[in-house]
């Protein structure tokens, strides 16, 4: 009869003496340092004195030293840097686009993290020559190879424009030069040279700026009635009015609030040092009350109306019915008449709105000639839902399926998954604002109020830009090139990126875009 040889150490090991055991048998015997404690666990378990006792001896040495008193804070992180030429310039160029940095700050945080002193002339050298290769690069990059819808607008340098051009779904910087004049030769000149590039625009969203719309009517890029108005410049201009009325009654309140303290001291006098208060009349406290009031409610009555107003800009209603144009210009047309009667400041938006009516609404023809279409053929139930999710795609965090199983699974729905995207594809090209480029123009901000100007760092910011993955928001993860299919994936950084593209040849070929999870085909806004 054959039997199973075991390891010699498991042969002498007893079954009931386990790990479980052990650890509370000999924790206890720690705990409790009474005498024949050991002796009590080594007959309790028929083992050996020598072993309870080596047993108990380790964990109580184990105990000790995990539970000593230590110096606060987390361990020293050792770790040895090799300052080589690479490193000093990866250092230059992420103190430059990242922290911002002077020349001289670079050099004072070189010396301080690397202790390594590095020549301002070096620096200056450094970021030079990476400037020189951003451009070169950004220069032989192909443009996208679908039509794309693009937002542009202009941001000054101390008094010299900057014209810029931006994809509104993946955020991709396609245009940024500094010119002497934002004329309609200037933007005519880049338009025609992005189109000699390849690119195709298949619809433009601008703040309708004189040179803007001249150049892009000369250059003849833009398909006809595709050059939509923006409405971000247009809302923001109608808050700023709207913090006058809230101004006033803030002022109102802080009057009425001193008045009454005024009174209250009189009525109620108190010793102290110091020259008494001015004497109040009820007349100028009962003025100062209608007026707090007035103020009060004026602001409240505009701020209503003015929410009213934006409801009417969208392209569908809270329901996801569509709103007709003429539903909507009679909508504003009353909230501005009844604007008129609030007072100088509130009639200054009934005249803002009146101005704008035409433009804002100019993209409401087109829209209804596309839903007539897709209510025909897929019915009016299914483009009203989707319509409805994509009017609450923000408060609901919603994005367009990526798949036939994800749709089924979170919308419940049976319809293809194609005829859902054409109908949120028609909604989110119908009515967009210029708010995403007001990210990349706030980054571009922080660089000239920290550098007194761009001076010439902007090819390398944008590159930065393209290539650099967000790090948070709707596009987290993701690189705009990359999705554009400009560029292929990397996981590596934005500055060996550049090293790398530098040196190798120019692509001579789009490559496949890539779709990741966490990207809503939707208006969005950047992380900088």
């Amino acid at each position: 009869m054959s039997s199973t040889r075991l390891p010699a150490a498991a042969r002498f090991q007893r079954p009931e003496f386990d790990l479980a055991t052990r650890v509370r048998e000999v924790a206890d015997a720690v705990a409790h340092p009474e005498r024949g404690r050991v002796v009590a666990l080594a007959r309790r378990h028929g083992i050996s004195r020598q072993h309870a006792s080596s047993l108990v001896n380790t964990v109580r040495r184990a105990m000790t030293q995990a539970l000593q008193a230590r110096a606060p804070g987390r361990p020293p992180h050792h770790t040895v840097i090799e300052v080589d030429r690479q490193r000093i310039e990866d250092a230059v160029l992420a103190l430059t686009l990242d922290a911002r940095a002077s020349i001289d700050g670079a050099q004072a945080c070189l010396q301080t993290i690397l202790d390594t002193h590095v020549a301002t002339g070096r620096i200056s050298a450094i970021r030079h020559e990476a400037i020189q290769r951003a451009a070169e690069v950004m220069a032989h990059l192909p443009a996208p190879a679908a039509p794309i819808h693009a937002v542009s607008d202009e941001l000054y340098d101390h008094g010299r424009p900057v014209l810029v051009l931006m994809d509104d779904e993946q955020l991709g910087v396609l245009l940024a030069a500094v010119e002497e004049e934002a004329d309609a030769t200037t933007w005519g000149v880049h338009l025609l040279d992005l189109k000699e590039r390849g690119l195709q625009l298949a619809g433009l969203v601008s703040d309708q700026g004189s040179g803007m719309c001249s150049g892009v009517s000369e250059a003849g890029v833009v398909p006809d009635g595709a050059h939509g108005a923006d409405t971000f410049h247009f809302q923001r201009d109608i808050r700023r009015y709207l913090s006058q009325l809230r101004h006033d009654r803030d002022r109102a309140r802080r009057r009425l609030n001193k008045l009454t303290a005024d009174l209250d001291y009189q009525t109620q006098p108190r010793r102290g040092r110091g020259h008494p208060r001015r004497p109040t009349s009820l007349e100028a406290y009962e003025q100062a009350v209608d007026q707090a009031r007035t103020a009060a409610q004026r602001y409240q009555d505009a701020k209503f109306l003015i929410a009213e107003v934006e409801e009417l800009l969208q392209p569908v209603d809270r329901e996801g019915r569509l709103i007709p144009e003429q539903t909507a210009r009679d909508g504003i047309q009353t909230a501005a008449e009844l604007l008129r009667q609030l007072g100088p400041s509130a009639a200054s938006i009934a005249t803002l709105l009146e101005g704008a009516q035409d433009h804002v609404h100019a993209f409401r023809a087109p829209l209804a000639d596309s839903h007539a279409e897709l209510c025909h053929r897929y019915g009016s139930p299914l483009v009203q839902f989707v319509a409805w999710t994509w009017r609450h795609r923000k408060p609901l965090r919603e994005r367009l399926p990526r798949c036939q199983a994800e749709l089924a699974q979170r919308w419940g729905l049976d319809a293809s998954l194609a005829a859902i995207t054409e109908i949120w594809d028609t909604f989110r090209n119908c009515h967009r604002a210029s708010s995403v480029l007001e990210g990349f123009n706030a980054e571009l901000r922080a660089h000239v109020r920290a550098h007194r100007g761009l001076r010439g760092l902007l090819p390398l910011i944008v590159f930065r830009h393209n290539v650099r993955r967000f790090p948070r928001g709707l596009h987290r993860g993701q690189a705009p090139f990359v999705s554009l299919g400009i560029l292929p994936p990397d996981d590596r950084g934005w500055i060996q990126r550049l090293r790398d593209l530098a040196t190798a040849p120019a692509p001579s070929s789009h490559v496949q875009p890539v779709a990741d999870p966490s990207t809503t085909p939707v208006p969005s806004q950047a992380a900088a």
